[in-house]
């Protein structure tokens, strides 16, 4: 669970934003934030509040039309009233054709610690352990009269450089497996919720945080949801 919630705090990292970094702070503040994401120029929404007739209503805006107008981005705003409508309906046509979801979900769920990766970690941890040594034994023979000053200095370096070109393969493995695992591990929660059969009435913040990876704003009256098991849904507000 440690691992799984890690591999959270990366993708909260990565999401995009429509700051010149093209990357932005994370905010948990409300369901859809970070989620949506512009179909026209790709950049994240943001929440707004609308008045129609004294009465407030929640409304999602693209960052880039927002800041730098409609020249750049003609996105238009859309309902949070209605993206909670098209998750509700979403949800409830998957559990519709279950059978053919679960098919399809249970036919990709791989073991995510493959005997190959495992392997080649085990491979790259031996290699780091040997450069260590070899770096110890250069210590004792410049303090033996084996070799001089100048040598240890230059074998020792080249072991360390190779070192550090081991350790950032190894975290590369380790960074796919985790995200491998994170993404099993929310096709299994999905799976479960459409084995229970359970069809939604209202919206569930929980739900939807637990399942959904993207929003993607097609126009103010399509959406398209990509949830975490990779299952993707086109749904017309």
């Amino acid at each position: 669970m440690y691992d799984l919630v890690q591999q959270e705090f990366i993708k909260r990292n990565e999401l995009r934003s429509a700051s010149k970094t093209g990357r932005g702070k994370y905010s948990g503040k409300y369901p859809f934030s970070g989620i949506i994401i512009c179909g026209e120029c790709g950049a994240t929404y943001r929440r707004h509040q609308q008045y129609n007739r004294n009465k407030k209503y929640p409304t999602w805006v693209c960052e880039v039309h927002e800041n730098q107008g409609n020249h750049k981005c003609k996105a238009k705003p859309i309902k949070e009233d209605a993206l909670e409508r098209a998750f509700v309906n979403s949800i409830n046509n998957l559990v519709d054709n279950k059978e053919e979801i679960l098919a399809r979900l249970k036919a990709v769920i791989c073991d995510t610690l493959t005997d190959k990766s495992d392997t080649r970690l085990a491979e790259i941890e031996e290699k780091i352990q040997a450069k260590q040594e070899s770096i110890v034994k250069y210590l004792n023979d410049r303090q033996t009269g084996k070799i001089t000053e100048e040598e240890y200095i230059k074998l020792s370096r080249q072991n360390m450089s190779s070192i550090d070109i081991l350790t950032l393969e190894k975290q590369e493995i380790e960074s796919e497996l985790g995200k491998m695992q994170l993404a099993d591990y929310r096709k299994e929660e999905i799976i479960k919720m459409l084995e229970n059969g359970e069809k939604l009435n209202t919206f569930d913040e929980t739900v939807f945080k637990n399942l959904v990876q993207e929003i993607k704003a097609i126009s103010q009256k399509e959406i398209e949801i990509t949830y975490n098991c990779g299952v993707i849904d086109r749904f017309l507000l």
